[in-house]
Formats: C-alpha cells, sequence, structure tokens
C-alpha cells in the first residue's frame, strides 16, 4: 500500500493558494532572449504581469516590447555588465503597474560566456510584489485572471510513496489552461488523476520525472530546467519549487523552437567559423558610443592573441603594428569615426612573441545611429602575408625579366598569332636583324614574313605552324634581309608564350642570333672536312699500297726462308735463315700494327664475331709463344697456363681474331720484359663478364708510367730489359681493340715484382656442338687434289710451288685472272687459290665469272691488302675464305685441306 505525504499537513493547499503563495517568492519572473543589437528574440515567462507585449515582428526593439524604465534599466546593466567584465550583472528597478508597485530585478548574462555580447543575452526580469498582505494578493483579481490566462503552464501535484517511503506516482491537484495546450491533455481529464495514468510513456521514460519532484515535494529542492527534453522530441523551460511538504508545483514554457533556432544558428556560427578558418578570414566590431569592441575567434587567430572572454585593448593591439603603418591605420579609425568614411588598408604586423612580419589586410565599414552619427565599425582582416609575398615574387620576377631581355646578347621578341604581328622585341633585335621591336610591330604578318629570305619563307611559315599546334622549343635556322639590305644568318629558338582557355596558343616568345660568322665558319669547315676527308682516303689508299707492295716481297722472303729451314741442315745456315725469318716477322708486325692503328683512328677497325672456344685458342697461344720465347733465348722464364674448371666447355662469341690479338700483345710484353720468373695467362668468369689476364714477375712499370703505356708510341726504357725492341703501338691497339668490344683493360705493376694486365669483356656464351673430328694425313687423300693458283708475281709463284711440291696435290698456274676463268672451265678443280691484284681482270672479277660457270666452286682469296674491309670484302664477293700475305707455309697447307679434304670425304 502506498502512502500519502500529504496526510501529515492537517491543511490541504490550494492551486490558487500555491500559485499566489508563488507570485509571493517568485512573481512570475521573465526571461528575454536579447541579440548584440538590443532586438528581442525570444520571451519566456509571465508577461502579462508586467505588461510586456507581444512580439509581432521578428525581432522587435526593446522598446517596444517593455515600459521605457525597465528597458532604460536593462541597457545600463548591459553597459555595466560590458564594462566589468563579470558574468553576471543584476540591477534592481520599482515599476508601477496597474496600481501596483513591483521591484524587478533585472539580471543580464551571455549566453557563451562573452561579456561583450558576441552572441546574445539572457535578461532575466524577477519582480515582486512591494510589501502586499495575503489579502491583497488573495483577493486581487488579477492573480486569478493571470493563473487562468497565463501563456505559462502551472501544474500542481501531491507526491506518492512506496511503503519504503520512496516515491514511485504523483496525484495532480490542478493545473491551469496553458498547461492543456503546451501538452495536449484538458485539466479535467488529470485532476485527481497518476502520472503513471495519465502520461505512461513519459513515466516509464528515461528522464527520472517522479525522482526530481519527488526531492522537491519532499526535501523543497527547487529545480530550474532549461531546454529539458521530454520523450516526445519538445523542449521545456521548467521552474519546479516546493508549495507545501509532499507537493510540488511547477511553472513550465515549451522552447523548442528557441532550442532549434539556437541550433540552427550555432551551426551556422560554427560553418562561419570553418569558412573563415579555410579562408584565413576573421571579422571584428567596433562600437564608438560604448567603446566596445569585438573580435571572431578566427580574428584572435589572425592576429595572435589568445581567444579570451575580450579583445586586448587598442594601445596592446596598436603596438603590434609595425612603426612603418602605425599612424596610417590610427589615421584611418579616427577618420572613420569622426566622419564616417570607411577604409581599407594593408599594413605589416608583428605577431607577439614572434619577429615574423605579417601582412593584414583590413576592411571596416561605418553604421550609423538614429541621427546619423557613426555609431561605430564593422570589418574583416585578412592575412594576406601569401599574396603580399607572391606579389613582390612577380615584381621581382617581372623586373628580373625585364633586364634578363634587356640585357641579353640575342634578340628576343613575341608574336601574337591573334593580332598577327609583334609585340615585343628587346634592344638587341635592332642590332641583330636592323628592325627594332617598334619596327616589328608596326608592320602586319605580311610585312614580317617579307623580311625573311625567299628561300626560307616556307620553312619558317611550317616552324611557326607548329609552335601554333603547340610543340615546345623548336628551332630554326633562317636568312634575314637586314634593314640595310645585306643578308644574316639567324638562328632562334621558339616556344609558345600565351595560351587562351582552351589551351589554344595565342602567341609565342623567341629569341634570335646572329650566326652569319658561325655559318662562314661551317663553310669553311666542310671545305676541310671534305679536304681532310679526301685526304684520308688517299692516306688509306697509300696504306694499302705500301702494304701490298712490302707484304708481296716479305712473302717470298718469308716463304723461302721457310722452305730453306726446311731444307737446310747445317746449323750456322739454319741460324742465318732464321735471322731472317725473324727480321722479316719484325717488320711484317710493324706494318701490322701501323695499319691498324690508322683504322682505329679512322674509326675503320671492324669486328667480326664468332663462336670461340677458350680451350683451344689458350692451347695454342701457350705452345706458340713456348717457341717464341725459345726463338728470345728466354728459356729459363716459365710460361704457365691458368684455366678455370670446365675450361673445356666454354665457347663465347668474340672476335677470336682481335682476341688472340690482344693476348698475343700483352705475352710479347711479358716475355720482352722478364728475364726471370713466371709468365701466367688465362681468364675468370665474373658474372656477366669474362676477365682475361696476363702476368709476370718482370721489371715492371713506375707509377708514373702507367698512365702512358696505352699511348701511341710510348716504350718504357729500362737498362735491365735486353731485347727491348717495338714501336710502342702494342699496348695503344689493345685499348682501341677493347673499346670496339665493349669491355676495358687495366694494368697494376710494381718496379722489379712485375705486371698484371686485365682485360675485362662482355661474356656472351655460345652452346657448344660435338662434332665428329676428323683428321687426315697428307698421304691420306684417295687421289692426287687438282688446284688452280692465280698469281701474278713470278716470285710468289714459284714459292707457292715450293710450299705446295712436296703435297698430294695437282697443281695449274695462271698469271692473270681472264687466264684463271678459261682454265677453271676447260678442267675439274678442288680449290681455286685467287691473288686479288692483278692486270687486266683482278681477283674479284675473275672470282665473279667463276661462280657464275659454276656456283659450287671453291675459292680462296690471296691478298697482301690489309685495310679495313678485306675480309668482308672477300667473303662478299663469293670467296669461302682468305689467307693473306706474307703466307706461311703450314697455315697454308692447313686452309687447303679445309676445303679439299672435307669435299673428298663427302663424295
Amino acid at each position: 500500500m502506498h502512502n500519502d505525504p500529504t496526510d501529515r499537513s492537517p491543511q490541504q493547499s490550494t492551486a490558487r493558494s500555491v500559485f499566489t503563495t508563488y507570485l509571493q517568492q517568485q512573481v512570475s519572473p521573465v526571461v528575454l532572449f536579447i541579440d548584440k543589437e538590443g532586438h528581442v528574440l525570444h520571451i519566456q515567462g509571465s508577461s502579462r504581469l508586467l505588461h510586456i507585449q507581444e512580439v509581432e515582428s521578428t525581432t522587435p526593439a526593446l522598446d517596444t516590447v517593455v515600459s521605457s524604465p525597465l528597458a532604460n534599466t536593462i541597457r545600463s546593466t548591459a553597459t555595466e555588465l560590458q564594462q566589468t567584465q563579470v558574468e553576471v550583472c543584476c540591477n534592481t528597478v520599482a515599476i508601477s503597474i496597474d496600481g501596483n508597485t513591483y521591484n524587478v530585478d533585472v539580471c543580464i548574462r551571455s549566453t557563451d560566456g562573452h561579456p561583450k555580447l558576441r552572441d546574445m543575452m539572457l535578461v532575466h526580469i524577477v519582480p515582486t510584489i512591494a510589501n502586499p498582505t495575503n489579502d491583497e494578493v488573495g483577493s486581487n483579481d488579477a492573480y486569478e485572471n493571470l493563473f487562468v490566462h497565463m501563456k505559462e503552464g502551472f501544474v500542481h501535484g501531491r507526491i506518492v510513496l512506496d511503503e519504503q517511503g520512496k516515491p514511485v506516482d504523483w496525484v495532480y491537484l490542478d493545473a491551469n489552461i496553458a498547461f492543456e495546450t503546451l501538452t495536449g491533455v484538458e485539466v479535467k481529464d488529470v485532476i485527481g488523476r497518476r502520472f503513471s495514468e495519465v502520461f505512461p510513456d513519459v513515466y516509464n521514460g528515461a528522464v527520472d520525472w517522479v525522482g526530481m519532484y519527488g526531492e522537491t515535494a519532499l526535501h523543497g529542492k527547487e529545480y530550474v530546467f532549461d531546454g529539458q527534453a521530454t520523450e516526445d522530441g519538445h523542449f521545456y523551460s521548467i521552474h519546479a519549487f516546493q508549495p507545501a511538504y509532499g507537493e510540488w508545483a511547477a511553472v513550465f514554457l515549451e522552447v523548442s523552437d528557441l532550442v532549434k533556432s539556437k541550433r540552427t544558428l550555432e551551426i551556422s556560427q560554427q560553418r562561419l567559423k570553418e569558412a573563415q578558418a579555410i579562408a584565413n578570414f576573421g571579422n571584428f566590431e567596433h562600437d564608438f558610443s560604448m567603446d566596445t569592441v569585438w573580435w571572431s575567434d578566427q580574428t584572435f587567430k589572425i592576429l595572435g592573441f589568445p581567444i579570451a572572454d575580450m579583445p586586448p585593448n587598442f594601445e596592446l593591439f596598436i603596438a603590434q603594428v609595425d612603426p612603418s603603418d602605425r599612424d596610417e591605420l590610427i589615421h584611418h579609425v579616427q577618420v572613420a569615426q569622426e566622419e564616417g568614411k570607411p577604409y581599407e588598408f594593408v599594413y605589416k604586423y608583428c605577431l607577439p612573441g614572434s619577429e615574423t612580419l605579417r601582412h593584414i589586410k583590413v576592411t571596416a565599414d561605418v553604421y550609423f545611429n538614429d541621427e546619423q552619427q557613426p555609431q561605430g565599425l564593422k570589418g574583416t582582416v585578412q592575412d594576406v602575408t601569401h599574396q603580399v609575398h607572391t606579389e613582390q615574387s612577380l615584381q621581382r620576377e617581372k623586373l628580373f625579366s625585364d633586364k634578363i631581355a634587356s640585357s641579353m646578347p640575342c634578340g628576343v621578341y613575341v608574336f601574337n598569332f591573334r593580332q598577327g604581328r609583334n609585340t615585343f622585341g628587346n634592344a638587341m633585335l635592332k642590332e641583330v636583324i636592323g628592325y627594332s621591336g617598334e619596327d616589328l610591330s608596326a608592320m602586319s604578318a605580311e610585312e614580317v614574313m617579307g623580311i625573311f629570305h625567299p628561300e626560307d619563307v616556307a620553312d619558317v611559315a611550317a616552324h611557326m605552324g607548329r609552335i601554333a599546334e603547340g610543340e615546345e622549343t623548336l628551332r630554326i635556322e633562317y636568312r634575314i634581309i637586314h634593314k640595310a639590305g645585306h643578308v644574316v644568318w639567324c638562328y632562334s629558338l621558339d616556344t609558345p608564350f600565351e595560351r587562351d582557355e582552351n589551351g589554344d596558343v595565342v602567341s609565342y616568345i623567341g629569341t634570335i642570333f646572329d650566326i652569319s660568322e658561325n655559318k662562314r665558319i661551317e663553310q669553311e669547315l666542310a671545305e676541310a672536312k671534305e679536304r681532310a676527308e679526301i685526304s684520308n682516303r688517299l692516306k688509306n689508299q697509300f696504306l694499302a699500297n705500301m702494304s701490298h707492295e712490302i707484304r708481296t716481297p716479305l712473302n717470298g722472303i718469308l716463304g723461302f726462308s721457310q722452305v730453306l729451314e726446311d731444307s737446310l741442315q747445317d746449323a750456322e745456315d739454319l741460324q742465318y735463315v732464321q735471322l731472317i725469318k725473324n727480321s722479316s716477322l719484325h717488320l711484317l708486325l710493324l706494318i701490322s700494327d701501323i695499319i691498324d692503328v690508322s683504322k682505329i683512328e679512322a674509326g675503320e677497325l671492324k669486328l667480326s664475331y664468332a663462336s670461340c672456344e677458350l680451350h683451344s685458342l689458350m692451347t695454342e697461344l701457350e705452345v706458340s709463344f713456348r717457341e717464341i720465347r725459345k726463338l728470345k733465348g728466354k728459356e729459363h722464364v716459365q710460361l704457365k697456363c691458368r684455366l678455370p674448371e670446365k675450361a673445356t666447355e666454354l665457347s663465347i662469341r668474340t672476335d677470336p681474331v682481335r682476341l688472340r690479338q690482344l693476348l698475343s700483345n700483352l705475352l710479347m710484353n711479358s716475355i720482352k720484359f722478364s728475364d726471370s720468373g713466371t709468365i701466367e695467362f688465362g681468364y675468370q668468369v665474373q658474372g656477366q663478364e669474362i676477365a682475361f689476364f696476363v702476368r709476370d714477375e718482370g721489371v715492371g712499370i713506375p707509377d708514373e708510367k702507367l698512365e702512358l703505356i696505352f699511348e701511341r708510341f710510348e716504350q718504357i726504357d729500362n737498362a735491365e730489359v735486353t731485347g727491348n725492341d717495338g714501336t710502342g703501338l702494342g699496348l695503344s691497339i689493345c685499348k682501341g681493340i677493347v673499346n670496339l668490344m665493349n669491355g676495358r683493360i687495366t694494368v697494376e705493376s710494381k718496379p722489379k715484382q712485375g705486371t698484371t694486365f686485365t682485360i675485362v669483356l662482355p661474356l656472351e656464351v655460345v652452346a657448344t656442338e660435338v662434332v665428329a673430328e676428323q683428321q687426315h694425313k697428307s698421304g691420306e687423300s684417295k687421289g692426287m687434289y687438282r688446284i688452280l693458283v692465280a698469281e701474278d708475281n713470278e716470285t710468289n709463284a714459284f714459292l707457292l710451288k715450293a710450299m705446295l711440291k712436296d703435297q698430294n696435290y695437282d697443281i695449274v698456274y695462271v698469271s692473270t685472272g681472264i687466264d684463271a676463268v678459261e682454265e677453271y672451265r676447260n678442267g675439274n678443280f678442288d680449290l681455286v687459290l685467287m691473288d686479288i691484284r692483278m692486270p687486266g681482270m683482278n681477283g674479284y672479277e675473275a672470282a665473279e665469272a667463276i661462280l657464275k660457270h659454276d656456283p659450287q666452286a671453291k675459292l680462296m682469296a690471296q691478298t697482301a691488302f690489309a685495310m679495313s674491309g678485306d675480309e668482308e670484302s672477300v667473303l662478299n664477293h663469293g670467296f669461302v675464305d682468305y689467307i693473306s700475305k706474307p703466307i706461311f707455309k703450314k697455315a697454308l697447307i692447313e686452309k687447303i685441306n679445309r676445303y679439299v679434304r672435307s669435299e673428298r670425304i663427302a663424295e
């Protein structure tokens, strides 16, 4: 069973007496929401008692809503609030209304904590009857009338307790008509009923109304709810108090629209703040009459002051303005205040606690009072430091560009396609072509084109067309008819300059140089180049002829020395023959080196890439240089070939002849400069490269000579070295060949300790094919091989006979190309050994005729030429191979057997 706390009171309180008591204690407080301009935004409370007028417009003036004494008190209290910088300021004024005297307490506070009325004010007006008696209060019809017709809802209830004395419900005792309007429930339907029955959804809602009103009824706790939301989404301003023990009463007013408006205002203000922050834009207001200043948050940030209750005073602010702008800013403010003139000004400003100057743009408009006197300023501030710096940079760049254009040692111009004329020309332009920028600007497009040489007009027009299409950085050479009449060769570098909104080129900028002198020199160089090329061709022809003329007799000398070497038995005679042979070989090497150097210099040294089996190459070099070591009298010097594992399986793609030449030159050097110790050579695979090395323990090379040894004709003079002959071309040739092979050659050496040369080349492994080895000896032939030899030199022909006499060959000799063709047609030959240089029909022409007769004919060239392209030229004319003079017997027989024996075996 629930207890009723009113059972403890002998006298039941009525709604009218409760309301009378409330009026005596509170006398219907009124809350006005006023903006900083003094306009009433909303009225909350019992406005009728104070004869406060209804709000007819959206934001009426204060004087149209309340009486003049009350309005003046509100204004004076607001001024005091601003000056004293407190949160709440109160004043009291005595007002006589309907014969009754009221003491009105006016309390003002800012809604957001800023006493400068940044957003709005809350004005609490609390009237009390001056010394009323209970009879007067109770008998006054104004109270009854006010109770019934007041806009505020009034409700009176008695709390219900459970057995433990805890509030669990209440019973409605009374309510006014406004209660029906605000809740939608008639008074007759609630009197005597419980809260849980009338409003079950609210009773079971999230807000503990019973608990709060229980505190009021049992303990006298007074509640004021500003904007309390109920479950239905409405907002109310509620004032609850205890009229008697166990009872509570409340005056309430719905403020949903106000809350929504305030929220909308807050959202708008937040968006404004965000927009200002993004734009770095702030607001301010300066009221002259009240001498107050208001700043937006962004203004505080821009000017570097903390966001506080109020802006700094003018003296503190102006102290941060740069002295050069301070007086002018003060002058603008004074003129605005005295004459009502707005202003816009950019001043330099130093942030508090910083030495960095910022550029602040202020824009201020004046607003006026009813007497049209300046009342204050409203304006904006913006940090325009970036814009100012950008503008200054642009000004500097323009100045820089103008200086560059005027000081450049060439003409500078701008041509506008839309206008069809030049729009700019610097002073140097006149010096180049005789026409100034003004001269060209006055010309039409046709007149401008008329100053170009007639033969160059088409090229210039095409050049301009390419620029108009948007091509960048175009170059052109052309001739201009100078204003004085002579022809000037010009070089122009042009690029698009201005474009329209569609990206189309409107104009282009160009530079023009006088290259007449360059053209003269270029012509002279071209003529000199032509003469040099002719000279080079003559030199090459001379070297080719000299090579042929020297190699031809050397062929006889070396060839017959070989024949004598095979036939002589006397040791002394053999020694003489070997001396002849060695001297001839030295002369042959000298000729070859000179020709190679000439090829490298002329860029005519060609590489012939093929498969090269490294094990065979290294073995041949080892055998050959063991013999050379003996010939040089250095048998005591050890020669060792160092090969990596699986060396017999490695074949690479390279130029085998040039690779042999490289290693031979290095081995020859090591033998030359070694009188003792060991010479090692070989190779190592290093990733995608292969490194060949030749290492000796000879005399070594001084440090200061290491960079010189690859130069032509450079030799190391060393008294300790015997037999130091040579031309100094070998290493220079090696370097040139290695460069052609995209490799590198290095040397490491220490005097008296030895030298190591390393050649590193790109590695390209070639798959090896296993071929059945066919070895034949001269006596294994099934019959005599027929060989046709075409040689116009009697000595060489006689030499060939001597070299081949002990072979099983049937040899036919002819001395002209014509005879060779005729003889081949009449006979059956296994091989033709053809000299290239013959009278009448040369070797190429004879080969062509023979191959036309017999496409299967095997022809081998013998030639004393050794210039670039000899081997390629020979093979291109259908020869299967060639042998150069001087001819060595062993090499000749090997080459002949390679073709004639393989032919017979195939049969």
